[in-house]
């Protein structure tokens, strides 16, 4: 059984819990469509909650991620929107397992998130 981490999320990003294998995890995931797969504010909200969620459930966090960045007309909230998920990661070093695996490109602000996991997969 999956449950959704966030309404009303993005058109991005989705955030669920999932098993893997026999492991209960927090899984979230990019799943672009037609054109580029910016990330847009709602993408970055959704994607910080679900790192939040895993911690304050203490369950594993996977994250599969392809974006291009945040696009121009985001603004400074889509800055922001990623610096929340960064700090959710860092917040969550030494407490629960992370994993970010990049499914494809990942660029601009978002691949600074790459860094921030215990585990990259590329």
């Amino acid at each position: 059984m999956t449950v959704p981490i966030r309404a009303q999320a993005g058109p991005l990003i989705t955030a669920r819990t999932a098993r893997l294998g026999e492991r209960t995890v927090v899984l979230a995931s990019a799943n672009p469509t037609d054109g580029e797969p910016s990330l847009t504010i709602a993408d970055g909200t959704t994607l910080a909650a679900a790192v939040r969620t895993a911690r304050d459930q203490r369950l594993p966090f996977v994250g599969v991620l392809q974006t291009t960045g945040v696009p121009f007309e985001e603004g400074i909230g889509g800055s922001d929107s990623w610096a929340r998920v960064a700090r959710e990661l860092v917040m969550s070093s030494g407490v629960i397992p992370t994993v970010m695996v990049a499914s494809g490109p990942v660029v601009s602000g978002p691949a600074l998130l790459l860094g921030l996991t215990d585990i990259t997969v590329f």
